[in-house]
């Protein structure tokens, strides 16, 4: 790859910069990160979490996230270790769920 120009430093934004770089190949994209595929029992343990039964729908899992993601949030328990524990557990429940079903609808397809 060449260079920039020497006025690159100085006049060019950061967005244009890394523009010039990505498509000179200095930078690669970044690659999707492939998490394993959880197992059933993780699954049940994810479905638990969010206090449904395996293979709820989606719109239940969303509403059952959102309250309990209301009532766990760091900022309203500011004080409890706990909560904020139990807040990523709750987050990291939803989003490997979502990540299952939305893999399901695309292979369906």
């Amino acid at each position: 790859g060449e260079m920039p120009p020497q006025e690159a430093e100085t006049t060019w934004s950061d967005q244009e910069l890394y523009n010039y770089f990505f498509s000179s190949g200095f930078i690669k994209p970044k690659k999707k990160g492939t998490k394993p595929k959880p197992t059933p029992q993780q699954m049940e343990q994810y479905y638990t979490v969010l206090n449904l039964r395996p293979g709820a729908k989606a719109a239940a899992i969303k509403k059952s996230f959102r309250q309990l993601a209301l009532r766990f949030h760091p900022d309203k328990n500011r004080d409890s270790p706990e909560a904020t524990l139990k807040f990523q557990e709750i987050t990291e429940a939803y989003e490997v769920i979502c990540r299952t079903l939305e893999s399901r609808e695309v292979m369906s397809k």
